[in-house]
C-alpha cells in the first residue's frame, strides 16, 4: 500500500455510511464501526499505518494466503458433514423400519394362521352341501355362419372386400 492515508480515510468513511445504514436497519453496528475507528487510526498515525502495512503484506503473501484459502476451503466442506450426518442416520433409521416391517410381517402370520385355518374349515362347510347337488346346465353350441353356397365354385366361396 501506499505511505498516504487517503484509502484509510476513504475506508473510514464507508465505514461511517455503513453504521449509518446498519443503526437505520436496527441491525448492530459494531463491526462498522470497530473496522472504521481502526482505519481511522491508520489513517492519522504513521507507525501505525507501516505495522498495518507490513501485517497485510504479510497475511496476503503467497504462503499465508494459501493457507487461508485452504482453511476457507474446509470451513465450507465441513458444513456438510451435518448434511452427510444426517443422511447417515437417516439410513439406520430406514435400515431399522425394515427390520422391523419384516418382524411384523412374520408375527402377522403367525398370529393369523389359525385364523385362516378356521375359516377355511367353515367355507368347506358352507360350500359342502352345494357340490352334492347336481345341476344339470345345458350347453348349446354355437355354430359358425357360412356364406350362401350360390356360387360357381361351389360351396368353399369366399368373400371379397374392397
Amino acid at each position: 500500500m501506499k505511505e498516504d492515508s487517503g484509502v484509510w480515510l476513504a475506508v473510514a468513511g464507508v465505514c461511517v455510511l455503513w453504521s449509518l445504514a446498519a443503526a437505520l436497519s436496527g441491525t448492530s453496528v459494531s463491526a462498522p464501526l470497530l473496522i472504521g475507528i481502526l482505519a481511522l487510526i491508520f489513517g492519522v498515525n504513521a507507525d501505525a499505518r507501516r505495522w498495518a502495512d507490513d501485517k497485510l503484506s504479510w497475511a496476503f503473501s503467497g504462503s499465508s494466503l494459501r493457507f487461508v484459502l485452504v482453511m476457507i476451503g474446509v470451513m465450507v466442506l465441513w458444513q456438510t458433514v451435518g448434511l452427510e450426518l444426517a443422511l447417515f442416520a437417516a439410513g439406520d433409521v430406514l435400515a431399522y423400519l425394515e427390520v422391523l416391517t419384516a418382524v411384523s410381517v412374520m408375527a402377522a402370520q403367525a398370529r393369523l394362521a389359525p385364523v385362516r385355518v378356521m375359516m377355511v374349515r367353515r367355507v368347506t362347510a358352507l360350500v359342502q352341501p352345494l357340490r352334492r347337488l347336481n345341476l344339470r346346465i345345458r350347453k348349446r353350441r354355437i355354430w359358425p355362419r357360412t356364406p350362401p353356397s350360390g356360387d360357381a365354385d361351389g360351396p368353399a366361396a369366399v368373400w371379397a372386400f374392397a
